[in-house]
């Protein structure tokens, strides 16, 4: 194994990973620069992209398809650069690459790494990535980060999020509280279409030392007979600090109840320092 515990993950690999994954491909390559130097990287960029969709009439899709996979992976968004934002000369490589791929593949989406949640981009892109590290408090905080972020611009990619130092620990119930609100938030902001067999899930993150009450209506379910079993699954603790170890990997466990007083309109006791879920009837 390499210095420092890592595996190399080629282009086939990564790919190969994701497909037996059944998950989306994401691809983050250099954007030529670095914190000293700059290189024109845009050629190997798209060899890269046609390693995993060219057709296998194409020199690199020839590689692909004589490596076992002649079908085309399905990549479908990159990301130009990491945490490169404000260097020197981003944005004019960025723009290379970005009318370079269009120009070959402009079905690519396309990953900025400029925030505009600070700024509206002054670049074309289609997401633009956003990393926060912070404590559990100020990520809780964070709920409301992108409500009113411009719907027909550039789309948030939420690519890291983490509570950190002495809030994360070795993985405190703090930590999961502080992003269990972020993740929440983000999904509630996102455009996502479920099937209809698919139960709509409220979740509630409790961040307070009390327990809460909250008057919660539903429209558009009908009777209160839909409601009927309805459970809520939860994690709480007396102690945010307390983590699940391998001596002790009970600590912090889910819990299940009835959901009380179920019905399209309901009062609900959440715990103090907790998660919770429940489900509801489409």
């Amino acid at each position: 194994m390499p210095s420092g515990g890592r595996i190399p993950l080629d282009h086939g690999r990564r790919d190969q990973l994701a497909e037996d994954l059944n998950a989306a491909p994401v691809w983050v390559f250099n954007a030529g620069i670095s914190h000293h130097d700059e290189i024109n990287t845009t050629d190997i960029a798209l060899d890269g992209i046609e390693f995993a969709r060219g057709p296998t009439t194409s020199r690199w899709g020839r590689v692909r398809a004589g490596l076992g996979h002649p079908r085309p992976f399905d990549l479908r968004m990159v990301a130009i650069g990491n945490e490169n934002c404000g260097f020197y000369n981003y944005r004019g490589n960025y723009l290379k690459f970005h009318d370079a791929i269009k120009r070959y593949y402009p079905d690519m989406k396309i990953i900025s790494n400029c925030d505009a949640t600070f700024a509206p981009l002054d670049h074309p892109a289609d997401l633009f990535d956003f990393h926060i590290y912070s404590t559990s408090k100020d990520l809780f905080s964070k709920y409301n980060k992108f409500d009113s972020l411009n719907r027909t611009g550039a789309k948030a990619f939420v690519s890291e999020y983490a509570v950190w130092k002495e809030d994360a620990a070795a993985g405190s119930f703090l930590s999961a509280l502080g992003e269990a609100e972020s993740s929440g938030a983000t999904y509630l902001n996102s455009k996502l279409e479920a099937p209809s067999s698919v139960l709509a899930s409220t979740i509630v993150v409790n961040f307070d030392n009390s327990s809460v009450s909250l008057d919660i209506t539903i429209n558009g379910l009908g009777s209160n007979e839909k409601f009927s079993g309805i459970t809520k699954t939860f994690l709480a603790s007396s102690n945010v600090r307390d983590e699940n170890s391998f001596d002790h990997p009970k600590k912090i466990v889910l819990q299940q109840s009835p959901l009380e007083n179920a019905g399209s309109n309901m009062k609900v006791t959440f715990p103090p320092n907790s998660i919770t879920s429940f489900d509801l009837p489409k």
